[in-house]
């Protein structure tokens, strides 16, 4: 584990790569939570930010906090091993802070829609792309292929890990040292009929990070990666 003092260090260098990429991208306020206090210093991060409450994901690397009065990042020293590690963790968050929310889509969390399965694998792909794509000298390309992420999605039975699956396709688009046969094998891990919804998700998002500005979506984008999301889904659940 690093020391607080080792990731406080990483973290000018973590941003001013960032910033290198995507020129003019906003940083809000970083806090590293050290594993001694992680409980206490995350409740009073929440609380600046306005909230009374945010479900504790235990076991994730960082978070953005985001409540109507400002929005943080926390970084979680408990999980921090290394360099990279570090910096992986903060542009993933970046790129959520730079996609933005629900909000600009004017979608409901508690409506089971098109539009809400589209935004979860859209959001997710897009942080996580970006962490591939600032430094592409990412250090988990050597110790999780993209097809353990795409195991992952579909290691329950009857259903769709859409965070795991979300990361497959921002590994294979964003990670340059993913070879043609490497995500190929993929075909061999799924049905036909889910390799091709895979294949139809890849295409649609394909087309979208070629634009200058990939992590603006129209309503369209969003609702038809969410119809493919969802009838995939239904394929799965029903054993297809």
């Amino acid at each position: 584990m690093l020391t607080i003092t080792e990731i406080k260090s990483y973290i000018s260098e973590a941003i001013t790569k960032y910033q290198s990429v995507y020129v003019g991208a906003d940083i809000f306020p970083i806090t590293v939570c050290p594993s001694s206090r992680r409980q206490a210093v995350r409740n009073r991060v929440i609380k600046e930010c306005g909230l009374d409450y945010k479900e504790d994901l235990y076991g994730t690397d960082a978070e953005v906090i985001d409540g109507p009065c400002g929005k943080q990042i926390l970084i979680y020293q408990s999980m921090m091993k290394t360099k990279q590690q570090v910096f992986h963790a903060l542009w993933h968050e970046f790129g959520h802070l730079l996609f933005g929310d629900e909000k600009q889509y004017g979608i409901n969390f508690e409506d089971d829609t098109p539009m809400r399965s589209g935004y979860a694998v859209f959001n997710e792909f897009v942080a996580e792309y970006i962490a591939y794509t600032v430094n592409d000298a990412e250090p988990f390309r050597n110790t999780m292929r993209s097809h353990i992420y795409l195991q992952m999605a579909f290691q329950q039975k009857c259903l769709i890990n859409s965070y795991w699956l979300s990361r497959y396709f921002a590994i294979v688009l964003g990670d340059s040292t993913v070879s043609e046969d490497e995500f190929a094998f993929g075909q061999s891990l799924v049905s036909p009929a889910v390799w091709n919804y895979i294949n139809q998700i890849m295409s649609l998002l394909i087309l979208q990070v070629k634009k200058p500005d990939f992590w603006i979506a129209n309503a369209e984008f969003i609702e038809t990666l969410g119809c493919l999301f969802d009838d995939m889904f239904h394929l799965v659940f029903i054993g297809a």
